[in-house]
This record gives C-alpha cells, sequence and structure tokens, in this order.
C-alpha cells in the first residue's frame, strides 16, 4: 500500500471516528413536541449520528410488527430538565433513551412511566438505579470476551496491550488483567490522562493492541495517533466498532445491531402489554460481530487464524 492510500484511509477514518464520537461530545438542541396526545413511545436522544439513527430505525421496524400503529415520538433533548418536561407533557406509556446519560435524575424527575435505557458505554452506573421501572440495554462488550476474540482472530498472541484513561476505566482494565492472569497472557497498561500522555506512547513492544470505549482514548486526535503508532510499529489494533477497522484499525468487534435493536424492542413490547418492569432483566449484548481490515493487515503483516476471515461480518480493503 502506497503512503498516499494510507494517509487516505487514516483521512477518510478521522471523519468516521468523530462521527462515531461526536455522539458523547456534540451539544444537543432541545425540540419540542405537540401534546395533542399521550400514550405510545417517547424517544429521547442527544444527536443524530450514528449509531443511534440505525438503532431506533431496527426498534421503530420490529415494533411494527408487534405493535402496529404504536405511536413513537422522537426528540433531541438537551439534558435532563428537557427531557422530563417531555415526559411529563407527552405521558407516554414508555420511555427509551438511547445514549443519553440523563437515566438517574429522569427517574427523580418523572413518576411511573417505565424508562429504557440504550446505552453505549460501560454501564458502571446501573447498580446505582434502583428504582424498579428501569431497565437497561447496553451495548458494552466485558473485556474478558474481546480479549476472547483477539484470540479467535489471531494465532498466539501473547502480550495485549491496552491504553485507557485510568480516572474511567481502572476497574475495566483489572478484569482484564485477571483474565489475561488465567490464560497465561500479559495485559501491558498504557494509562493516559492527556494529550500530553499520549504523545509520550513511541514505542508499545506488544503483539497487539486493545480498544476499550474510553471518550479520551477514543477521541479524534487519540485514536488518530493511535493508528499511526501502530501501523509504525507493525502492531495489529482491536478497535471497538466497524468505523474503526473501516478506518484503518486491522480488526474490530462491535455487538450486532440488529440483534440488539430486537431484543431492545421486545423489551419495550413487553412494557406496552402491561408486563411489570421489575420483571424484565437489563439486557447485555449477546450476539457478536467482528470487522477485518485486509488492507491494513497486509500493510502490517498480520497472519490471521485459518477460520478468522470466513466468520467476519465485514471485511474491508479487498480492493487495495
Amino acid at each position: 500500500m502506497h503512503k498516499r492510500q494510507i494517509s487516505s484511509i487514516f483521512q477518510v477514518g478521522t471523519r468516521l471516528i468523530f462521527l462515531l464520537f461526536f455522539v458523547f461530545t456534540a451539544p444537543a438542541f432541545p425540540q419540542s413536541l405537540s401534546s395533542d396526545d399521550s400514550g405510545g413511545i417517547l424517544i429521547l436522544k442527544p444527536t443524530d449520528n450514528e449509531p443511534i439513527p440505525t438503532i431506533i430505525k431496527n426498534v421503530r421496524s420490529c415494533l411494527a410488527k408487534a405493535h402496529p400503529g404504536v405511536k413513537i415520538k422522537e426528540a433531541v433533548v438537551s439534558g435532563v430538565d428537557n427531557a422530563a418536561s417531555l415526559v411529563r407533557s407527552q405521558k407516554p406509556a414508555v420511555v427509551l433513551l438511547v445514549a443519553v446519560d440523563i437515566g438517574q435524575k429522569l427517574v427523580e424527575l418523572t413518576e411511573k412511566v417505565p424508562i429504557v435505557i440504550s446505552d453505549l458505554f460501560t454501564p458502571s452506573y446501573m447498580k446505582l438505579f434502583t428504582d424498579e421501572r428501569v431497565i437497561i440495554h447496553t451495548l458494552d462488550i466485558p473485556i474478558s470476551r474481546r480479549i476472547e476474540y483477539i484470540e479467535k482472530i489471531l494465532p498466539g498472541p501473547k502480550t495485549i496491550g491496552i491504553i485507557f484513561n485510568p480516572k474511567k476505566n481502572t476497574a475495566v482494565v483489572e478484569e482484564g488483567e485477571k483474565y489475561c492472569q488465567d490464560r497465561g497472557l500479559t495485559l501491558k497498561k498504557f494509562p493516559v490522562t492527556s494529550e500530553k500522555d499520549m504523545v509520550t506512547l513511541s514505542s508499545l513492544k506488544i503483539d497487539v493492541l486493545l480498544v476499550i470505549p474510553d471518550s479520551f482514548v477514543c477521541g479524534t486526535l487519540s485514536s488518530r495517533y493511535i493508528m499511526t503508532l501502530c501501523l509504525k510499529e507493525m502492531i495489529p489494533m482491536m478497535g471497538i466498532s466497524e468505523y474503526f477497522a473501516q478506518a484503518g484499525a486491522v480488526m474490530a468487534i462491535s455487538p450486532d445491531l440488529d440483534d440488539y435493536s430486537r431484543k431492545l424492542s421486545e423489551t419495550i413490547a413487553k412494557l406496552l402489554d402491561g408486563a411489570d418492569p421489575a420483571a424484565i432483566p437489563d439486557v447485555y449484548p449477546e450476539k457478536i460481530d467482528y470487522f477485518i481490515n485486509i488492507a491494513m493487515a497486509k500493510r502490517e503483516g498480520v497472519i490471521f487464524k485459518n477460520d478468522a476471515m470466513a466468520g467476519a461480518k465485514k471485511i474491508f480493503g479487498q480492493g487495495n
């Protein structure tokens, strides 16, 4: 692959990563809804950037079969006060929060209505919700499963590196350390809390780099720097979504959004049918997809296990 092609990959990658993580950083704008009727489903979201539209589209499609004609309203919210005002005025039968971190406060400001939370990051706050009307569907994949997929795709990795913000993900990394110890692997830690820390990472000396959901590490500039470093050192990266693989990571995993959305719609349908929210468990992703960038794998000299390519959901860079 020529340097011009690599540069193009990173330029496209930066835009894709920005789109993915804009959802966590961009200011949201309030949206008004008419209150001519009540009931149905009120979907509250912070933006219309992926993967939010895909999740909502899939949920709508599934609910159209289970509850044809059910009223579904969407609103971009700017904060918990805006959201609580919409809930009180709309009087929905179910509230669905998609990637908007206001669940705990919304519970305090509203009454009775079941709240389903579709969460994109690590659900460390799950135990904070004691109200039985809250049900959480998380897209989070435990770090142990992320490491399992590295072993599934690559032959014999021994040292796995992880770059993380210790203020946010120390507990996750400790869980990964224990899992690696039990498997005879080494998890090499690279804690970073600033851009200055990031640029000091000049030599990793690892077999593979694992990326976990971390708003700082996965930010636009940080991701671009990490991808460039991995390319320089010929180290494969395991990203957190297909956007990473498309942008230049050798491989990535993510929950199957179709399966995730189907389960999310099933929970909402149960609530519409009158089920007790307290009897519905929180849901973790079961079906996981992985993605491969074959062009970057060739560039970095990465060898996959014999059946790894066959099991990939998508393979990028086949024309390069």
